[in-house]
């Protein structure tokens, strides 16, 4: 608290999460001081705010849905490493949502300094599909199965439905119904 209170931009950040529970105005109040102070986490934690307020937030705050300021948060904490951020535009630019354009390279360049940044399965999946299946990037199939084979390897489920989505389709290795079918039962266990 004494912290937050000198301007400590991480301290602020804490503290509204410790408080997100118990006092939500007071949280508030220092999420935003924490975004003027330029912190990534909680300059995402807007931008998810913005996107979808809570309705403890649109009853004692007031807060509206704003998805271009949430979208101008996510490209400044992303542009400060933030990870998460990352991730999020990546989707968002993938399927072209939220008032950003369905724009693949941008997609894949997200996904990939984030997979970089911070090893994760989720991550390492959707490059190592969109190096597969050339989605955003040159199609690298030799580059991109070792990447869909980490997160496999981690049990992450979600990996398994690419692999069978890219036996269905052909990306990156020889189409086979039967191997999609399989990996896609694999999953429902």
């Amino acid at each position: 608290s004494q912290a937050a209170r000198k301007g400590n931009h991480r301290a602020m950040y804490e503290l509204s999460v410790r408080l997100s529970a118990t006092d939500v105005k007071a949280s508030y109040q220092f999420l935003r001081l924490a975004v003027q102070y330029h912190n990534p986490d909680a300059m995402h934690q807007m931008a998810i705010m913005l996107l979808d307020p809570p309705e403890t937030l649109l009853k004692e705050i007031k807060l509206k849905k704003n998805v271009p300021s949430a979208i101008t948060f996510l490209k400044v904490a992303a542009m400060l490493g933030d990870t998460p951020s990352r991730a999020r535009l990546s989707h968002f630019y993938y399927h072209g949502t939220h008032g950003l354009p369905k724009d693949w390279e941008k997609a894949y360049r997200h996904v990939a300094i984030a997979s970089v940044v911070r090893p994760d399965l989720a991550l390492s999946a959707a490059q190592g599909f969109m190096l597969m299946a050339g989605i955003g990037v040159k199609k690298n199939p030799q580059r991109g199965i070792p990447m869909l084979q980490f997160s496999l390897e981690r049990n992450y489920p979600y990996a398994r439905a690419l692999l069978a989505y890219a036996y269905f389709r052909g990306y990156g290795v020889e189409k086979d119904a039967k191997k999609a079918i399989y990996h896609l039962e694999s999953i429902a266990l």
